[in-house]
């Protein structure tokens, strides 16, 4: 978009986040208009609403209603008629602007835009009147659908409601309007924070129930001049609380400062003030409490049971029943820590997996650019001309043409050959339109056939993938001739190429068609001399500025694209790496208190030992050895645990690792060291 101040250079930028909308968008999302008539704003054709940002962007302070918005890569003029708050950070719906609907097929071309029965281009919300459910409108939704496509009965579709609240956590379908994130995470995250304070309360209780003996005399003087029993449970109880409170502090004040870089490793915008809200602030408390109960409840039971006499009299016995229950808890500590070491190196290997798997392409080194406006014109009228322009460059090896990048969403359409009848007995591909120059800039694998020639396939050609001849059931595919969903006219296989992932390893290898159409190109592509990006872009931009001057310079790194599908996973790791460290020190801690304090115990048993000739690391081994005993059996407990939650977490993905042997024995060492 872009727009010509008053006074000052021309304001242009690349924007991300515009929508095509009915007039009633208003009402169906409650939408405040700060500016404009919200009933007629959206009612005119290249009529466009903007948000309260992009206004700024564009227009500065003034006031934007009746100004001109150009949007060059279609060449139309909006004009803005409406201005509304920007959208809040939780919700699925990034809008910055919104053009209105009647605008859509003078944009597509295509005078049947929102007429066209079986081309789902938008996206359709519904708001139900009061009474009715979304399962009565699921359950009349099949007849609907059977009458809508009454002239063609052979045709099986069906549309169903899903509530907006699940979008963003509960749905993972082809389409979605933007980046969806997964429940799954939310509950494991969830978790591991649960785990970490569970690790903290252990740590309290062990070594409350260890140091207790040392006010075993306390206790007694307490009792013997009047105390009870409840004044002593209250008095520890208090104590947990006032640690737990003074902790909760701290918390507060490592959460303000470690907020910016959460926010940068989870690739979120969340605020404090957003985490300070009253019902937080509630749930906060309530968590204070429950753990100051949790650490403290059985220590005060312990000590409070003290009798007094005995408490006055002698000294007790340390390594007294509660032995057992310390050496229980440290096994719990270190199941956790295990169990998140272990799947943190499964996370980690599945990652280095999807990064270093070989694709059956080359997706490294390739620069895309983005084709619009008088640059897209000049490219696809002088193509030749240009390629050979740019492959002058000692860093630049080949160029082509392509109506996608790989690994955004391809169109799904039918190949027919033209023996077959009946077209809708066949599957559906998916459908690339390229020029010669892809397949080797993309660095695919032609196994049977040639690759696409300028001179003798202008009128146009398919490469088909092995698995689209096997879907089709070719035996011979060279030379078939296929007729299009989309357009006119026979054109023949020319090749097969191998098989490769053009999408993320979530998911199977989908039959993809190529299609010798460069005219309808919205990418130039250009594969690089590794480490020379810097020189290239600056040769690109030189040369886009030759052609179009007063237009955008717009590149894209294929590997960057293809890779944002495993951001997800990506900042899990990153999470759970650090909860994985925090846990282990944390359970550490309370092992170091513990040690320190059976050291002190036995301070004349170790004395004796090394008079009659004990060695440092024998007294080490003494001390220790009970605790390697403890990780040892955590080990044991936790592997199972952690092998079924890692191969159910591994399930998710088409491609995967298996678990192998030294995943466990790595989580053990890294916890026994």
């Amino acid at each position: 978009l872009s727009c010509q101040p008053a006074q000052g250079a021309v304001k242009r930028f690349e924007e991300r986040g515009g929508f095509l909308a009915d007039p009633s968008v208003y009402a169906l999302f409650d939408l405040e208009f700060l500016s404009g008539d919200p009933q007629s704003a959206l009612e005119e054709p290249f009529s466009v609403v903007l948000t309260e940002s992009l206004v700024k962007k564009y227009f500065s302070d003034a006031n934007p209603i009746g100004k001109s918005l150009s949007n060059e890569s279609r060449k139309q003029i909006y004009q803005v008629t409406g201005v509304i708050p920007d959208m809040p950070g939780n919700t699925h719906l990034k809008i910055k602007y919104l053009v209105s609907m009647s605008s859509f097929a003078p944009i597509m071309g295509f005078a049947e835009a929102l007429t066209h029965r079986t081309w789902k281009a938008v996206f359709t919300y519904v708001l139900l009147r009061p009474g009715h459910t979304p399962e009565s409108f699921n359950d009349k939704a099949p007849a609907f659908m059977k009458s809508y496509h009454a002239d063609r009965p052979e045709r099986q579709e069906e549309i169903l409601l899903q509530p907006i609240r699940k979008i963003h956590l509960h749905s993972n379908l082809e389409g979605e309007i933007g980046p969806n994130s997964d429940i799954a995470y939310v509950y494991i995250f969830s978790g591991t924070g649960l785990l970490l304070l569970l690790i903290a309360a252990v740590n309290f209780i062990n070594l409350s129930t260890a140091q207790s003996f040392k006010r075993a005399k306390e206790i007694g003087i307490r009792k013997v001049v009047g105390a009870g029993r409840g004044q002593v449970i209250k008095q520890y109880l208090g104590e947990s609380f006032l640690i737990t409170a003074l902790s909760a502090g701290f918390t507060l004040i490592l959460l303000y400062l470690l907020l910016p870089l959460y926010n940068q490793m989870a690739g979120r915008d969340i605020t404090f003030g957003d985490i300070a809200q009253a019902q937080n602030i509630l749930y906060f408390l309530l968590m204070i409490a429950l753990l100051s109960l949790l650490a403290g409840v059985y220590p005060a039971f312990f000590v409070s049971g003290f009798q007094p006499v005995s408490t006055l009299k002698t000294h007790r016995n340390p390594r007294s029943s509660t032995t057992r229950l310390r050496k229980g808890l440290v096994v719990f500590q270190f199941v956790i820590s295990i169990f998140m070491i272990f799947s943190t190196i499964t996370i980690y290997r599945q990652l280095v997996f999807f990064h270093n798997k070989d694709l059956g392409f080359d997706k490294d080194n390739l620069i895309a650019l983005r084709l619009y406006g008088e640059f897209r014109s000049d490219v696809i009228n002088n193509t030749s001309a240009l390629k050979a322009e740019i492959l002058r460059h000692s860093a630049v090896s080949h160029v082509a043409l392509s109506t996608n990048l790989l690994g955004s969403g391809l169109s799904n359409e039918r190949l027919t050959p033209v023996s077959v009848t009946d077209k809708n007995s066949l599957p559906m591909l998916r459908f690339m339109r390229v020029d010669e120059g892809f397949v080797d800039a993309a660095g695919l694998e032609i196994v049977k056939g040639r690759n696409f020639n300028r001179a003798s396939d202008q009128n146009g050609g398919y490469l088909i993938a092995e698995s689209v001849a096997e879907a089709l059931d070719l035996d011979q595919p060279i030379g078939t001739e296929c007729r299009s969903d989309i357009h006119d006219g026979e054109d023949p296989i020319v090749g097969v190429f191998k098989d490769f992932h053009f999408t993320s390893l979530h998911n199977r290898i989908e039959p993809l068609v190529l299609e010798y159409r460069p005219a309808w190109a919205d990418y130039l592509f250009v594969r690089v001399e590794s480490g020379r990006f810097g020189e290239v872009l600056d040769f690109l931009r030189q040369k886009f500025d030759e052609v179009a001057p007063d237009h955008l310079f717009s590149y894209v790194f294929q590997d960057e694209y293809f890779n944002r599908y495993y951001e997800t996973e990506n900042r899990s790791y990153s999470l759970f790496q650090v909860f994985s460290i925090i846990a282990l020190l944390v359970a550490c801690l309370g092992l170091f208190g513990l040690t320190v304090y059976s050291a002190e115990t036995r301070v004349k048993e170790i004395g004796i030992r090394k008079v009659l000739g004990a060695s440092v690391p024998n007294i080490a081994f003494l001390l220790t050895g009970d605790f390697i005993r403890s990780v040892l059996i955590a080990n044991l407990l936790a592997w199972p645990a952690a092998f079924f939650a890692m191969n159910k977490w591994l399930g998710n993905f088409s491609f995967r690792i298996h678990i192998n042997i030294w995943t466990f024995a790595l989580s053990a060492g890294v916890v026994l060291f």
